[in-house]
């Protein structure tokens, strides 16, 4: 789709940062198969303001529920919710010779265009 043009990454959902009804999201995008990568952080979300962050950091659990293997529906579903509830999400941040897990919890929010 388009939007995965004009980022430069295909494979990608754009859920996790859309608001649902009265569900809210984190203000990430992740890669649509598994291993669900961060693939961008989407400015002034709950994500974006922790700076903790990066894209291209490798999303292990979601409120303790480990996500490898998962179809993004599922991650989604873990990851949308109630405005004002907390996510907490489990990654790996490899860069070079860096490898390190680390956890951030987020408050979700709905997300603005």
């Amino acid at each position: 789709d388009a939007m995965s043009v004009a980022s430069g990454m295909s494979g990608m959902s754009f859920e996790s940062e859309r608001s649902v009804d009265n569900h809210c999201g984190v203000g990430m995008r992740v890669t649509n198969s598994a291993p669900h990568r961060v693939a961008s952080i989407v400015e002034g979300g709950p994500v974006s303001l922790t700076g903790q962050i990066t894209a291209g950091d490798l999303l292990l659990s979601v409120n303790g529920e480990d996500i490898s293997g998962k179809p993004i529906r599922e991650v989604r579903r873990l990851m949308q919710g109630p405005g004002g509830t907390d996510v907490e999400m489990e990654l790996l941040h490899a860069a070079g010779k860096e490898r390190r897990k680390y956890t951030v919890r987020v408050t979700r929010a709905k997300i603005g265009r």
